[in-house]
């Protein structure tokens, strides 16, 4: 009996330390795990929420400043741009007969218009960058002012924008689309001069080949006092897409029956360069001997130029105007000032139109 009562005895007591080990532990892991520590349930939530706030105003605030640097850089590019194609058009109306300097003025003025733009765009833009650089160091309440204030200047200019665009005729702003699109879109007042549009007869083939227009004309100084009313040496452009490629023929005239000897040929694979205002530069070759053909009735030396385009090329002569084209003659190489900057980005458009 004795016994029984003393095995009881060690019995409660070994529970009564394991129960109080326990109870011991729970307390301990209650006491250092900070998540659920009571004096800090009500504030961590806060602080996050802070955080988490103060983190979309930084991300924002940083957005803004860096939509604003690429749009400035944008309107910059579209500035330069346009002012290298006004003096381009200027040095070439100097040069001009009187029956290109209507169409050499026009687009000089059309130019002129767009730059008003631009530089309005650069005056909001670059107040709107000195608004978040002045106040990137302020508290997160005042970010969120500059931030307002910035989105009211960004309405700024998409007014100015909407308003431009609606007072000018569609072509007067062509080449202002470069913020929105790198290629040119052919306006619905391009007049496509198309001579024919279906299988062509000897290749069987099918063909849609544009009207020749004017490209450039050129005088030597020594000669202007002979040539008073036409160029020298004219060069028309066209261009024909045969089996779905594209070939720019170039028909050049000079009013020489000695042209032959003083310029000689354009061999075939005969490198010609073409300069694009946007600084791009195409070397192509020619497809063809051209060794110039004497017209009996005008005494004037005609030579064709042949030159296949691919799509790279066309890509880039339907977003940027051209600038130069420098021809090498077997006498020699000779560079051309471009008067009808746009005709072939035209063309291109008119070729792609079904």
């Amino acid at each position: 009996m004795l016994f029984t009562k003393f095995r009881w005895c060690i019995f409660l007591l070994l529970f009564t330390c394991i129960l109080q080990y326990r109870t011991n532990a729970q307390s301990s892991e209650v006491s250092t795990n900070p998540e659920i520590n009571i004096n800090s349930i009500n504030e961590i939530p806060e602080e996050q929420n802070n955080n988490y706030i103060g983190s979309l105003v930084s991300d924002q605030y940083v957005s803004k400043f860096s939509e604003f640097t690429g749009k400035l850089a944008s309107v910059n590019l579209m500035q330069i741009k346009n002012i290298t194609q006004i003096k381009s058009l200027e040095k070439s109306l100097k040069k001009a007969k009187s029956a290109e300097k209507k169409s050499l003025k026009t687009k000089i003025k059309k130019l002129k218009i767009i730059e008003q733009n631009i530089e309005e765009q650069i005056v909001l833009i670059k107040e709107a960058l000195k608004l978040l650089q002045n106040n990137k160091s302020l508290p997160d309440a005042d970010k969120l002012i500059t931030i307002t204030n910035v989105k009211e200047i960004e309405e700024k200019i998409k007014l100015l924008n909407y308003t431009f665009q609606n007072n000018q005729p569609e072509e007067q702003f062509k080449y202002f689309q470069i913020e929105k699109q790198n290629t040119y879109t052919a306006s619905k007042n391009i007049d496509c001069k198309i001579v024919f549009d279906g299988i062509d007869p000897q290749s069987k083939k099918a063909k849609k080949e544009l009207e020749k227009e004017f490209l450039f004309g050129y005088t030597h100084p020594k000669l202007k006092s002979y040539f008073k009313d036409k160029n020298f040496l004219t060069c028309e452009t066209q261009l024909i897409q045969l089996n779905n490629k594209s070939y720019m023929w170039l028909y050049i005239t000079i009013a020489s029956k000695d042209a032959v000897k003083n310029y000689g040929l354009i061999e075939i694979n005969s490198t010609l360069k073409i300069e694009l205002i946007d600084g791009s530069i195409l070397y192509i070759p020619n497809a063809q001997n051209s060794s110039g053909k004497l017209e009996a009735y005008t005494a004037n030396t005609l030579y064709q130029v042949i030159l296949p385009l691919d799509k790279t090329m066309l890509k880039q002569l339907e977003k940027s105007e051209i600038d130069k084209i420098g021809i090498m003659w077997s006498s020699g190489y000779e560079q051309y000032e471009v008067y009808e900057v746009d005709i072939v980005m035209n063309q291109i458009a008119c070729l792609k139109n079904k």
